[in-house]
């Protein structure tokens, strides 16, 4: 990430501090990196310069006559033509340091005629003017998958952004000895490309980058050699159940490792809770790819957002991604580990992999931190019963039978009744 400096020169026409842009520039420089925000959806103008910092600087150049004055100014600022607001007084040569909360056109004005009237609502006409585009968003970016047959590459990709250029896909082959540019593509597609042998095995990275230079790396599993497996792809989940464990197999809790905390800045947290239902907008509609994406930025934005985490876990349920699925509710409990919704889409993960004592455990966490979770008493009677113990499924159904009917929760009584059946059944055979 680069610091990206406005040079706004400005000279006096007249004695009367009448102000006009002489010329305007863009240089970069180093800075401390920051962190993308939501992307905009601001077209930019192809003769306005981009930048892709919200730490600005702007330097201006007067007339040695008003710096003798030592004539106060002030800075105008206003984003995508809206309003027109106050900036900080400058004095007549100052650099001007402006910190860009959105993205967005920004126009800026300096203005020596008028400062100290309150009454003033806009720079003056004659005030001298640039502007620039800001957009700091680095692209979204999916590797979908890479696999490899008959002498040929196949890659396929998705990648998101309000201003990509024609062809802001790279991509390369990776080897020890060096990478090697296999072409430039659209934003989102696939691509045949000839591979010799003889440079596999090897890694495929993929680079968007949009027209301010922002730019998402992805890198795929190692592409095998020939005689080697053809393809990258995960293999599929089991369709079927292997034999119960014994109650003698212990299987470990899951392991919980605490995230460190981190200090966020307030833009952030709102640039990721807007990611956040952008995501949870995607998902309403079905588009579990872009959710999972937006889930993904708003953790980029704020680590320490647990929500985004657990819907992550919730979706790649859905997809039947069960270890995926794991290792996100699993982070999601290293920021809060009293989050009853983690612990319960946990459960349901090691369920679905037949994990059923860690299953157990993590459902007797949900009912640990909330006594009144139905479904919580409801699964964990299931993981008793399928591990063997009778009398303690039995118990935990029972539970749950009378949050049902103390909270009048009708809709679950068939669900209870499947259950205590097979209680029933259990007690005629004896």
């Amino acid at each position: 990430m680069v610091y990206s400096r406005i040079i706004l020169i400005i000279s006096i026409m007249t004695a009367s501090a009448v102000l006009a842009q002489k010329s305007s520039s863009v240089t970069t420089m180093p800075a401390e990196p920051v962190e993308p925000i939501a992307i905009s959806t601001v077209p930019p103008d192809a003769d306005i310069p981009t930048v892709n910092s919200r730490l600005l600087k702007i330097n201006y150049d007067v007339s040695d006559e008003l710096k003798k004055k030592h004539a106060p100014g002030r800075l105008w600022y206003r984003l995508n033509e809206g309003s027109w607001q106050r900036g900080g007084q400058i004095d007549a040569g100052d650099p001007i340091e402006f910190s860009a909360g959105e993205q967005g056109v920004y126009e800026f004005a300096i203005d020596f005629s008028v400062v100290t009237n309150p009454s003033v609502s806009q720079p003056a006409s004659s005030a001298a003017r640039i502007k620039c585009f800001v957009d700091y968003s680095k692209p979204l970016l999916q590797l979908i998958d890479v696999g490899y047959g008959g002498g040929k590459v196949l890659v396929r990709w998705k990648a998101f952004d309000a201003h990509f250029p024609d062809r802001p896909i790279e991509l390369y082959l990776v080897r020890p000895s060096g990478a090697r540019l296999l072409g430039k593509f659209a934003n989102s597609g696939a691509a045949v490309v000839s591979v010799d042998p003889s440079e596999l095995p090897a890694q495929v990275k993929i680079i968007a980058t949009d027209r301010a230079g922002n730019s998402m790396i992805e890198l795929s599993r190692t592409v095998p050699a020939v005689g080697e497996e053809k393809t990258t792809s995960k293999p599929a989940a089991p369709t079927t159940a292997p034999a119960i464990t014994t109650r003698s197999v212990v299987q470990e809790p899951p392991v919980i490792i605490p995230k460190p905390h981190r200090n966020i800045r307030d833009g952030d947290r709102k640039a990721a809770l807007h990611e956040y239902k952008l995501a949870s907008e995607y998902r309403y509609r079905g588009q579990q790819d872009l959710a999972i994406l937006h889930f993904k930025r708003a953790i980029e934005l704020d680590a320490e957002f647990v929500d985004p985490y657990i819907e992550i876990g919730s979706v790649l349920m859905t997809m039947q991604r069960y270890n995926d699925a794991t290792g996100f509710y699993l982070q999601s409990l290293g920021l809060n580990p009293r989050s009853v919704r983690a612990w319960q889409g946990l459960a349901k993960a090691k369920l679905r992999t037949y994990q059923y004592q860690q299953a157990k455990y993590c459902l007797e966490k949900v009912v640990e931190l909330d006594k009144g979770n139905v479904e919580g008493w409801l699964g964990l009677g299931d993981a008793n019963w399928t591990l063997g113990e009778k009398n303690e499924a039995k118990l935990a159904w029972e539970q749950a039978g009378e949050l049902i009917k103390k909270d009048n929760l009708e809709n679950m009584v068939p669900l209870l009744d499947s259950r205590l059946n097979l209680i029933r059944d259990l007690t005629d055979k004896k």
